[in-house]
């Protein structure tokens, strides 16, 4: 057996081959040598024969039972490991039945094992997708998808509702081979409980929406004193002072555009953020902001290209943020000036509103990321221009989104920015301007 050991199943074949040829031819001269009498040669062969089937039936069993003991060995490690895991492991058939399952999963669901065994209808309905439209990450598993961190709720009994992660992945190395369309036999699918995740983020949102609060007042009276000081000049301030005190707004305007961005996103991230939708011209909106904007940076050309009105019914304070937001990245990332140029236009359905810088350019492996919350494209390049924490863009993609539009952006590293949102055209912007205004608030 010693010498068996580490062999591969091929090497054995062929060993077993060499060994029962070599009996065979050896045996067989032997036999020819001791005798020639035919009844003593088969009497011979016969013992031969059934002493070699003994032999190596003994061999194999030995052989048979050591790899069965290693196969059971490796299943108990296996079931202790998963025994031991803090998420929630189970296993589930092409017909949605589970086949297996860890200590923690009757855990999570509050049912026995036998229950989640012999009903599986009951773990189905426990489980609760976000959003409810997506689709079914364990069926997407079963059909050979892998999914990661795919977030939903468990509805377990006499218990509110519990954040879970889910991670699903189909099995691909059993027998079962797979059909035509990639599905496989088998799927293992992850809970991991995130509510002290979720916890957590929740406390780090209220801290900020509180923190942005408390930070407003006074940097608002900052605001107003630095102006009452700047019209006093006259009394006796001079060139000296009225720079210091120009640096001072410059600096509080920054530090108010950081509290209104922190504000906003505790708003979003609790759930609290309303839109008050209104019927207005987007390009007179936009007209606004372009010479608003000018005057902050005259190295900059600001220009708004000429087209028809494009009414929309949106929240207009919102669109506003969005475009302040889009414009002072464009000046921000364009420290030589140049253009940046603003076009309006309204097509299928949306109206689309551009704005199309010549600065530093984003590189391609960073775009990618452009709207998550916290990312600063060019953090810890030479072209950290940026004061923000990174949360403009990601604010802009929720306003824009809530709207049901979309926003992107295309770039080229050192040739520029063109980032571009749309928004649907509903029927209450399409109306006739005398039909009166309208409102309507939207969480």
């Amino acid at each position: 057996m010693r010498l068996l050991k580490g062999l591969t199943p091929l090497r054995i074949a062929g060993f077993y081959a060499l060994v029962a040829f070599l009996w065979i031819y050896f045996s067989d001269s032997a036999v020819s040598l001791m005798t020639s009498d035919p009844e003593t040669i088969t009497r011979i062969q016969t013992f031969k024969g059934t002493f070699y089937v003994l032999a190596t039936s003994l061999m194999l069993y030995a052989l048979i039972e050591r790899y069965f003991r290693q196969i059971r060995a490796s299943e108990h490690r296996l079931k202790t490991l998963l025994e031991c895991l803090p998420e929630a492991i189970i296993v589930v058939n092409r017909e949605d039945q589970v086949v297996e399952l860890n200590r923690s999963a009757t855990l999570l669901f509050g049912l026995g094992r036998n229950e989640i065994l012999t009903r599986t209808s009951l773990l189905r309905k426990s489980i609760a997708l976000r959003p409810a439209q997506d689709p079914d990450p364990i069926a997407r598993a079963l059909a050979g998808e892998t999914i990661y961190n795919w977030e939903g709720q468990i509805r377990a009994p006499g218990n509110d509702d519990l954040p879970i992660s889910i991670s699903a992945s189909p099995v691909r190395d059993e027998p079962v081979p797979h059909e035509k369309d990639g599905s496989t036999g088998r799927a293992i699918i992850v809970f991991r409980s995130i509510a002290e995740i979720k916890r957590l983020e929740r406390m780090r949102d209220e801290f900020l929406s509180t923190a942005a609060h408390e930070l407003k007042s006074p940097m608002t009276t900052i605001k107003a004193y630095v102006q009452l000081l700047k019209k006093w000049r006259p009394a006796g301030i001079g060139e000296r002072e009225l720079k210091a005190l120009s640096v001072l707004s410059y600096q509080t305007d920054r530090m108010n555009k950081l509290i209104q961005d922190l504000l906003e996103f505790s708003r979003l991230q609790l759930g609290r953020l309303q839109l008050n939708k209104t019927r207005f011209e987007l390009r007179s909106l936009v007209s606004e902001l372009v010479a608003q904007m000018q005057g902050i940076s005259p190295t900059h050309r600001l220009s708004l290209a000429d087209g028809p009105p494009e009414w929309v019914f949106a929240d207009r304070d919102r669109v506003e943020q969005v475009l302040l937001n889009l414009v002072d990245n464009a000046i921000k990332f364009s420290p030589q000036g140049g253009a940046i140029e603003v076009t309006v236009s309204g097509r299928e359905g949306e109206v689309c509103v551009a704005v199309k810088d010549q600065g530093i350019g984003i590189p391609p492996e960073r775009q990618l990321q452009l709207f998550d919350r916290y990312y600063r494209a060019h953090a810890g390049t030479g072209h950290a221009y940026s004061t923000g924490m990174g949360m403009g863009l990601f604010i802009s993609r929720e306003l824009i989104t809530r709207h049901g539009g979309r926003i992107w952006c295309q770039s080229r590293e050192n040739a520029g920015s063109t980032f571009q949102f749309s928004i649907p055209i509903s029927p209450e912007a399409a109306r006739p301007a005398g039909g009166g205004e309208r409102s309507a608030h939207e969480a």
